[in-house]
Formats: C-alpha cells, sequence, structure tokens
C-alpha cells in the first residue's frame, strides 16, 4: 500500500513539474518574442517640465517690461544659440537662471518647448544722453529723449558689426544694462571704436 501511495504521489508531482515546464516554453515562446516597435526603440526620451534637462528643440524668449505695463521681447533664442551664449554645450536649467540672473532676468515659463525669461524694465536712463547698448546682438549707440526712452537714430551708422557676445563678460553686462553713458555722440562713438578695434 505504500509503495502505491508513494508512486502516486511522485506521478502527481510529476504531472505538476511538466505542466509548469509546458505553459512555461509555450509563454516564452509567444509572450517573450514580442515585436519591438523600432520607432519606439530608437526614440529620445521625453523632457520633463520639472526636470533641469534643456530639450534640444526648445525656444527661448528673453523679454522686458516696459513703462506702459507690456513686455517686449528683446530677443528670440535657438537651443543652439543659447548653448553658445551660456558658453555650455549641455546648458541646464540652472546654468539658464544664474547666466540670466546677472542680467535680471527670471524664469517666467520652463517647459519641454519653450523658455520665457522676463524682467522688469531696464533703468531710468537719464534724458538727452548717449548710451551704448544692444540692438539684436550687436552693440548700437542709443539716444535718449526727454523722457529717458532709448532709440537708435541711424540703424546704419550707430549699430557696429561687433556682437556683444563676443565681449567678456563685465563689459557685455554693461552695455546690456546700458551703464555706459556719454554726454555727446562724439564721445560714444569713440567708446564704441575702442570695441571694434
Amino acid at each position: 500500500m505504500n509503495k502505491k501511495r508513494a508512486y502516486l504521489i511522485f506521478l502527481v508531482f510529476s504531472l505538476v513539474g511538466i505542466i509548469f515546464l509546458m505553459s512555461y516554453t509555450v509563454s516564452l515562446k509567444y509572450l517573450g518574442k514580442q515585436k519591438v516597435d523600432p520607432k519606439v526603440e530608437n526614440s529620445k526620451p521625453v523632457y520633463n517640465s520639472n526636470a533641469n534637462t534643456v530639450n534640444d528643440k526648445v525656444n527661448i524668449v528673453l523679454k522686458t517690461k516696459t513703462k506702459d505695463g507690456k513686455f517686449a521681447i528683446d530677443k528670440t533664442l535657438s537651443y543652439e544659440e543659447l548653448k553658445k551664449e551660456v558658453s555650455n554645450d549641455d546648458p541646464k536649467k540652472q546654468d539658464i537662471i544664474d547666466f540670466y540672473g546677472k542680467l535680471n532676468y527670471k524664469i517666467e515659463s520652463f517647459d519641454e518647448n519653450n523658455i520665457v525669461l522676463i524682467r522688469d524694465s531696464i533703468k531710468v536712463l537719464k534724458s538727452n544722453a548717449y548710451y551704448l547698448g544692444e540692438k539684436d546682438g550687436f552693440i548700437a549707440i542709443y539716444k535718449t529723449n526727454d523722457k529717458g526712452e532709448a532709440t537708435v537714430e541711424n540703424a546704419e551708422s550707430d549699430i557696429s558689426v561687433k556682437k556683444v557676445d563676443s565681449l567678456k563678460d563685465v563689459d557685455k553686462q554693461k552695455i546690456i544694462n546700458f551703464q555706459k553713458e556719454f554726454k555727446t555722440k562724439e564721445e560714444a562713438e569713440e567708446a564704441l571704436s575702442g570695441y571694434t578695434s
């Protein structure tokens, strides 16, 4: 009787083992070889808007608040232009905050497609004076009116071919923030020629 019982237990365990192995083999054959979509396999990761990473397709917009409370776009940058301006091949969110923070910009929005940086209006400029400033990335001579509003009088002669980005950081900050003030246009032209020579 004991031999029959032992034989029966052995047979039950053997059947359970064989069934398990067969189901395991079948599941590997059908489920283990799922086709991988090549588009999914080669795709780039999706950037999290809360992450510190900057997408290489991002658009960067710099805005300054005007006296009437509206925002004027200072410039728009691509990712490649951002890398050059920040002097970093892989700029992160903190790099952008640090670099543009020196220019009084703060992040208004930061997501995978757009980064918008804003700042309050530039300091009030002295009326009827000349300043070196930035115009479309180049050093330019600005003239202020009675209200202290700066404009470029003659785009052909007052905008240099020298890029602001090519200057040392100290000079770049002074020009972007209108800290180079002159009483006459001749003084401003002389200072401008010092940067272009």
